[in-house]
């Protein structure tokens, strides 16, 4: 389902933010062919190109380990660079890692990485702590920032607190999201 604020997006060509929900929706959809599909073929019907979503890849070397780890490694590397290469790397993993395959008979079995992956206490949800640092990182940062606006110590300290505040909504956020 696409959402009001993501046409309002596309119809404002607003790429940073498009780019923002594409590589949101990929928590959700691990594997690119769902809701990640959807939004970027919303794009394509409304005129928006390819060479409009995706930037020129960076030189940085991408690892293709097959890990949950490295998963959320490149899915943090979209932030500040969003290149086709990074979202084929992506779904080669997410496919690997998360996605149903056929077996011999050919009915689809969910992968057996992801039944590893899902089975194990310890890597139930191997994202969190990344998607938890990340959002901590963020909204500090944002707190900062918008603290520095201001001359006077308290509304620095008021900044920070800000900040503070959002990052525990975040992780509440997050952790709720991890009991589902």
């Amino acid at each position: 389902m696409i959402s009001e604020e993501f046409i309002k997006a596309v119809n404002e060509r607003n790429i940073d933010d498009i780019r923002s929900f594409l590589s949101s929706s990929i928590s959700f959809d691990r594997t690119l062919t769902n809701q990640f599909q959807e939004l970027r073929n919303y794009c394509l019907e409304q005129g928006i190109r390819e060479e409009d979503i995706y930037q020129e890849p960076d030189s940085k070397h991408l690892d293709s380990e097959i890990t949950p780890e490295n998963f959320n490694k490149i899915r943090g590397s979209l932030l500040t660079q969003f290149s086709r290469e990074r979202i084929e790397a992506l779904k080669r993993l997410g496919s690997a890692l998360y996605g149903n395959h056929k077996n011999s008979r050919g009915a689809v079995e969910e992968s057996h990485l992801h039944n590893q992956t899902e089975n194990s206490d310890e890597t139930k949800h191997p994202s969190m702590g990344a998607e938890i640092a990340i959002g901590i990182g963020a909204a500090i940062l944002a707190g900062a920032v918008f603290g520095l606006g201001f001359k006077l110590a308290i509304w620095k300290t008021i900044g920070g607190a800000v900040g503070i505040g959002a990052a525990a909504s975040i992780g509440t956020r997050l952790y709720k999201l991890s009991k589902k």
